[in-house]
């Protein structure tokens, strides 16, 4: 299992923690190394591997899907899912995304959605930016109702 970070400081937490964790890490983002990123990830997708993306990110704006995912999954004849998750209390902070924290004793709920079904390629980024983001806004959506953040 991989997962892309950024090269970024603020990347830094997350990636020791994925690292002590036991996963492999991918450092770059669309903006510096983008090119080694995807070289990375052919590498990893053609020895059967698993890789975690943070696909709205680093810099928003929020549930939108940074084009590239979707194109790259069709190449290697790999499965896109959703993680998604939302917690009965937390604490939000004043970031670009309004990252939550789950506060202690509260329900946290996480949902794997199924792998996301094509049924044609996207003809454009654009295609292929609100198709992953609907695919990923939906699971979210409900993982937020069933924690009651929304109705």
């Amino acid at each position: 299992m991989h997962a892309i970070a950024s090269r970024h400081t603020d990347a830094e937490i997350m990636a020791r923690i994925l690292r002590r964790w036991g996963y492999g890490l991918i450092r770059g983002s669309t903006r510096k190394g983008g090119k080694a990123v995807v070289k990375k990830m052919a590498e990893v997708f053609k020895n059967a591997g698993i890789i975690a993306v943070t696909n709205d990110g680093p810099k928003g704006p929020p549930r939108i899907a940074k084009a590239g995912s979707t194109g790259v999954a069709l190449k290697y004849d790999v499965q896109i899912i959703t993680i998604t998750g939302s917690a009965t209390k937390y604490w939000q902070m004043k970031s670009w995304d309004r990252f939550m924290v789950p506060k202690p004793f509260g329900k946290i709920q996480v949902i794997v959605s199924p792998p996301l079904e094509f049924s044609e390629k996207p003809e454009t980024a654009e295609e292929e930016v609100k198709l992953l983001s609907d695919y990923m806004n939906r699971y979210q959506d409900e993982v937020d109702r069933i924690t009651g953040k929304i109705d």
